[in-house]
């Protein structure tokens, strides 16, 4: 409950003006958390479940992303602190095409975080059908 207290914390950055701002930055951060947990969970040879009352320890999965591979090696405080900055960033960026004097950036100005949402809930939902293979 306290990871989740401070998630939402962190997905409503100061600049958020509105409630679809503020939506969209806790989706992502929601979303990024989903992958970065299950990722944590499919690539870590520490993940164990019991099968028929026997501990089973699964063989780890590599890491099929290769811009992700060098992050994943992080200890773990490092790879879910980068996560939120990236996720950050995104947002940031939006606020910033939100602002813009363009009128094309003003209309797309959540096409950044509403791609990183799709990117990292399919790559949960790729997780968890692998992680429920085992």
């Amino acid at each position: 409950m306290r990871k989740l207290f401070m998630l939402m914390i962190i997905a409503c950055p100061c600049w958020a003006q509105s409630a679809s701002q503020v939506t969209l930055d806790a989706a992502s951060q929601m979303a990024a958390w989903a992958d970065m947990v299950s990722t944590e969970k499919a690539i870590h040879p520490q993940f164990r479940h019991e099968a028929g009352g026997v501990i089973v320890e699964s063989p780890a999965m590599p890491e099929g992303d290769p811009l992700a591979m060098p992050f994943t090696d992080l200890p773990k405080p490092a790879y879910y602190a980068l996560g939120t900055a990236l996720t950050l960033s995104l947002a940031y960026l939006g606020n910033g095409m939100k602002k813009s004097r363009h009128g094309w950036e003003r209309r797309i100005w959540w096409l950044p975080q509403a791609a990183q949402i799709a990117i990292n809930a399919g790559f949960a939902i790729h997780n968890g059908v692998l992680l429920s293979r085992r």
